[in-house]
């Protein structure tokens, strides 16, 4: 019984966060993605809320594209003994002689009142230093 009451609150809950407006601009960090150039999407890939995403380019084409998932573990879960705050994940995969690298920076993190110590524009140099470092290939060429 306790199982299904479990159950039964956390698909409240989860229908509570997907009925929440997903292009609510809930921080400093999501205002400055959005100032500069990413995109939400309302689509819960790796169990996010959301996704922010910014196409990378050049003149030769599209180097890369960086992708921010943002949670709220308290709001997903419905647990009250969850700090409440939102935390972001970004991701890139790039390529190189036909091999695939995923790329994960961790951070900011807004739970708890944490004050972020990763910037946006050290997760973006952070992917283009590997670009460059790295001589990864295009992901489409102009």
């Amino acid at each position: 019984m306790k199982k299904l009451k479990l159950l039964k609150n956390f698909q409240i809950f989860k229908i509570k966060v997907m009925l929440k407006k997903y292009d609510e601009i809930r921080n400093s960090f999501e205002q400055e993605m959005i100032d500069n150039g990413y995109r939400i999407f309302n689509q819960q890939y790796k169990n996010a809320l959301r996704l922010f995403e910014k196409k990378f380019t050049d003149d030769n084409g599209i180097k890369y594209y960086i992708h921010v998932y943002h949670y709220n573990h308290r709001e997903q879960i419905g647990n009250n003994r969850i700090p409440e705050g939102d935390s972001y994940q970004a991701n890139s995969q790039m390529t190189k002689n036909d091999m695939t690298f995923d790329l994960d920076v961790h951070g900011p993190s807004f739970i708890g009142g944490h004050i972020p110590t990763v910037t946006l524009e050290q997760m973006e140099q952070h992917y283009e230093d590997y670009f460059q470092k790295m001589e990864m290939d295009y992901y489409e060429e102009y």
